[in-house]
């Protein structure tokens, strides 16, 4: 058998007519709640806001970089990019998740104010039945002094008639007893109308009481309900978007495993070869060996050496080293000028 507020937030003990016990006890219960709702809906708006902004972020980031054709690392760069996205698009639903458990937990808040009409309204039955307390106990003690005054005189006007006094006394307390007498049905009246009216505003007292008790219990059950779903939900939300994440990792990883390192090199090289040929070394020009040239006698070479016969039968690669030696001594010879100990000039 489930316990009940209904049951059990009344009276401490018989005497504690007007106590607030019960209620006191319900109120700082449902302000604790309230605030533990706002709580949780100002957490979860910011953990949207970090969401969206990270999603933001991670988008912006993977719009800033190039593309660039490097082979297959290039095209795992470029899957990783795109499945970078994926992430930033599953962060972004988990933001639109959590703004819209925000919302509906902002309806579950917003009941705190009905609680508190209901609090005033119970407040004022409190304060009308602690008044008509207050004036019933004085009317009780009226009532109860009326009577112990009527008893009085009946005593004393009973021993005047005993002891045969004299008659004007005898009228004389016969008067006041006859006047406590009325003063006593007065009292007793007053008395009678007190408690009816403390019972009238108890019984709405009560049934304030008891509405307040159902209300709360069952707000306190649906925010229970609620606030114990919505956090399932926000927690199978960033799981599915781990889960999506590892997805995206995965197809990154695969991507990756394509990457052959030669492959990459040798393509580069079969597609953007220049040439085998490595420039030849710059030979040393003697200044003196210069300045022969203008005397140089007949079928010597422009760099002073004698040309070589073409009589004199000569391999293939002689001659090529020849005729390249030649070309050499020919490109010395127009820049006889160049300074040799600045060789770079020649690659200007």
């Amino acid at each position: 058998m489930s316990l009940k507020f209904v049951d059990n937030f009344w009276m401490t003990d018989d005497d504690d007519f007007v106590g607030t016990a019960g209620f006191d006890v319900m109120w700082k219960r449902m302000k604790c709640s309230h605030k533990m709702g706002k709580d949780i809906e100002e957490y979860l708006k910011a953990l949207a806001k970090i969401e969206i902004e990270y999603s933001k972020n991670l988008s912006r980031l993977n719009k800033s970089t190039e593309k660039e054709d490097l082979g297959k690392i290039s095209q795992s760069w470029q899957e990783f990019k795109l499945q970078m996205e994926h992430v930033a698009s599953n962060h972004e639903e988990v933001s639109h998740i959590l703004n819209n458990q925000v919302e509906n937990l902002r309806l579950i808040n917003d009941k705190h104010e009905e609680r508190r009409k209901l609090k005033d309204s119970l407040k004022k039955c409190q304060t009308a039945k602690s008044t008509l307390y207050t004036r019933t106990l004085t009317a009780e003690k009226n009532y109860s002094q009326k009577c112990r005054e009527k008893e009085q005189l009946k005593k004393q006007y009973d021993l005047t008639k005993m002891t045969a006094a004299a008659n004007k006394e005898t009228d004389k307390l016969f008067n006041r007893y006859q006047k406590a007498i009325q003063t006593t049905e007065q009292a007793d009246c007053s008395y009678k109308t007190s408690i009816d009216q403390l019972e009238e505003q108890r019984k709405q007292w009560e049934k304030e009481m008891t509405n307040v008790c159902v209300t709360f219990q069952r707000d306190e059950e649906e925010r229970i309900h609620f606030e114990r779903e919505l956090l399932w939900i926000v927690c199978n939300a960033r799981s599915q978007a781990c889960v999506e994440d590892d997805k995206a990792y995965e197809n990154i990883r695969k991507q990756l495993e394509l990457c052959d390192i030669q492959e990459d090199i040798s393509d580069f090289i079969n597609n953007n070869c220049t040439g085998h040929i490595r420039p030849a070394p710059i030979l040393y020009n003697e200044y003196d060996e210069s300045r022969k040239k203008t005397n140089r006698p007949p079928g010597a070479s422009h760099n002073g050496m004698r040309q070589q016969r073409t009589a004199v039968p000569q391999s293939d690669d002689m001659n090529s080293s020849r005729k390249n030696h030649r070309t050499q001594c020919r490109h010395i010879c127009n820049h006889r000028y160049i300074n040799i100990s600045q060789p770079a000039h020649f690659f200007s």
